[in-house]
C-alpha cells in the first residue's frame, strides 16, 4: 500500500518518466547518448517555463517588486543559451569512422520524436503544479528572496556538471551505457541531494 501511495505521488510519477523514458529510449528505440541529452535539455526547457510560472505566483502573493522577477528570466534564458552553445560545442566534433556528428543525430530525433515529447514535457510539469503547487496554495509557503537565492545556487551547480560532464565524455571517451548509468546517478544525486536541500531552504522565513 505505501508503494502504491508513492506512485500516486505526482512529484514520483514525474520523476519516474524522466529516468525510465531516456532508458526505454536507449533499449528500445535506439536513442543515442546524444538524443537523451537533448531529451533532458527539453525538459529544462519545460520545466523552466513552469518553475517561472511558480516565481510569478509567489511573487505575486508577497506582493514583491517584479524587477527581480524580470532579473530570474534574464539569467534563465543566459543560462539557457550558455548550456545549449556547451552542448553544440561537445556534440559538434565529428565521428572518425561515420563522419557524422552528435548534432546530426539530434536533428533526426527533434524530426520523428523530439516535437511531440516537447508539448507532452511542458504539459506533464504543468499537470503537476496544477496538482500540487497551485491547488493547495503552496505557494504561500515560499519565501520569495530565498526561492530566487536558491535558484540561482541550482543553476550554478547545474552550469559546473553540464561542463564536467562534456569534458569527461569526449575527452576520457567513455562507453555510452556507464556514461547513462552515471548520467542517471548524476541527476539522483542532484534532485535528491542538492534540490530537495534548496527546496526547505526557499520556505525558510
Amino acid at each position: 500500500m505505501e508503494i502504491k501511495k508513492h506512485l500516486k505521488n505526482p512529484f514520483v510519477q514525474q520523476y519516474i518518466v524522466e529516468i525510465a523514458l531516456p532508458l526505454v529510449g536507449y533499449l528500445l528505440f535506439d536513442w543515442t547518448l546524444a538524443v537523451i541529452i537533448a531529451f533532458y535539455y527539453m525538459d529544462f526547457f519545460g520545466s523552466e517555463i513552469s518553475r517561472h510560472r511558480r516565481h510569478y505566483k509567489i511573487r505575486a502573493h508577497w506582493n514583491e517588486s517584479m524587477s527581480s522577477f524580470y532579473i530570474s528570466i534574464g539569467v534563465s534564458v543566459l543560462v539557457f543559451l550558455a548550456l545549449t552553445f556547451i552542448a553544440w560545442y561537445f556534440l559538434n566534433q565529428s565521428d572518425l569512422i561515420t563522419n557524422s556528428t552528435h548534432i546530426d543525430e539530434i536533428i533526426h530525433f527533434l524530426k520523428n520524436e523530439g516535437w511531440i515529447l516537447l508539448p507532452l514535457v511542458y504539459l506533464a510539469n504543468y499537470m503537476k503544479d496544477v496538482m500540487t503547487f497551485y491547488a493547495p496554495r503552496r505557494y504561500t509557503k515560499f519565501n520569495y528572496k530565498n526561492t530566487l537565492k536558491a535558484y540561482y545556487i541550482e543553476l550554478s551547480v547545474l552550469i559546473t556538471l553540464t561542463i564536467t560532464g562534456f569534458v569527461a565524455w569526449t575527452t576520457l571517451l567513455i562507453p555510452t551505457i556507464p556514461a547513462l548509468i552515471g548520467f542517471v546517478v548524476v541527476k539522483l544525486a542532484f534532485d535528491l541531494l542538492l534540490v530537495r536541500k534548496l527546496k526547505k531552504f526557499s520556505q525558510k522565513f
